[in-house]
């Protein structure tokens, strides 16, 4: 994205201020948190709250009582009145989205999620901040920034806050003793306690970073305002509908009673109208096979079916829509009688969302944004 400015800071009086930090659940986006929060604290004189709000729970206690005053609000997963809050108060946000292969390094190296377990957190996160597109749009910070001086970051984003010359020393205080390297060296010091951030990166195989790119890609372009391509679910990310519990074979033995073959990936998707083709092959043995392909969030959404009369390799066009990010979405793949031969295989679904929806306002865009690898 290239660089935007205002002339104006976006903020001009933060005694005001009604801030959210949103972030995706990664190291760039814990470190924005720290330093948002030092600013802010250094130039509102007045008591400030702040509070995560990451849950449907700590919303709703949020919004049924919200205190006069200063706020900094911090949210990796922002429910959706949360945003019609942020919109009727004439809120702002604090934008920051990690490299996604750092997201998914800081779950695997926590010991808390293997890789393609990390990508459905992250899923759920950008599918939710893609939401925030009406939010006046403070600062954007992005994987660009990791090698620029994290002082000069430190200072454009006060700027971007409201703070002025007078509010310099105050702002040095609340950093002292931090380290002013680049952003990724600070980040190592302030978040990683040390640990080098290559070093963690490292935990992510090349296959698994083209399953996350594939995956969540497209999702960082829609946050940003950029177009998006397509969505792509891998057959890694999903299971094998016999076990219910083992990753999805390559091929499948159809030869027996009716059941789900394949189901996953429990993944997240901006609200809209998305379009795709689901991609599988099947032996020559099959003359006659019906299959029905359920998407499923809380609930059936859509249902399709299809007959294969004969083998080769087919896409199946699919159509459904999105109410509700924070619903995971499973496509099922069932085979509606039994079977006495052939095989079936399983490739993926590419899917793209056909519901325009407005880019962010423009506003103060520190640097450029990049870094979805």
């Amino acid at each position: 994205m290239s660089e935007a400015a205002v002339a104006e800071p976006a903020v001009t009086e933060p005694a005001g201020l009604k801030l959210l930090v949103a972030a995706t659940p990664g190291p760039l986006g814990l470190w924005t948190e720290q330093v948002v929060r030092r600013i802010v604290g250094a130039i509102v004189e007045k008591p400030m709250e702040t509070v995560t709000l990451d849950s449907d729970d700590a919303t709703d206690k949020f919004l049924s009582n919200p205190q006069p005053g200063p706020a900094i609000l911090f949210s990796r997963f922002p429910r959706p009145n949360l945003v019609a809050y942020l919109e009727r108060i004439g809120g702002g946000v604090v934008l920051a989205i990690d490299d996604l292969p750092d997201v998914i390094a800081h779950h695997v190296k926590s010991g808390t999620l293997t890789a393609a377990a990390s990508i459905r957190p992250l899923s759920q996160s950008l599918a939710l901040l893609a939401a925030l597109g009406k939010v006046q749009r403070i600062a954007t910070i992005g994987a660009a920034q990791l090698s620029q001086p994290a002082g000069r970051l430190v200072a454009e984003l006060a700027l971007a806050l409201g703070a002025t010359a007078g509010d310099g020393p105050a702002i040095s205080r609340a950093f002292k003793g931090w380290t002013m390297g680049s952003v990724a060296e600070s980040i190592q010091s302030a978040v990683l306690k040390g640990v080098d951030l290559e070093e963690r990166r490292a935990a992510v195989s090349e296959q698994d970073r083209r399953t996350i790119t594939g995956a969540a890609g497209s999702l960082v372009d829609m946050v940003l305002g950029r177009q998006a391509g397509d969505v792509v679910w891998d057959r890694s990310l999903f299971f094998d509908g016999t076990t219910m519990t083992s990753p999805a074979p390559g091929i499948i033995d159809m030869t027996g009673p009716a059941r789900c073959l394949y189901y996953g990936p429990y993944l997240h998707l901006p609200v809209g109208v998305w379009e795709g083709h689901l991609y599988l092959g099947c032996s020559d043995q099959v003359t006659d096979t019906r299959l029905r392909i359920d998407v499923y969030s809380d609930a059936v959404d859509a249902v399709f079916l299809t007959r294969l009369t004969k083998g080769g390799i087919f896409r199946m066009p699919m159509t459904f829509t999105v109410a509700d990010a924070r619903s995971p979405l499973q496509v099922r793949i069932f085979i509606d009688r039994g079977e006495i031969d052939g095989l079936f295989a399983f490739k993926q679904v590419v899917l793209k969302r056909q519901l325009a929806v407005p880019a962010p306002e423009a506003s103060h865009l520190i640097g450029s944004q990049g870094g979805t690898s």
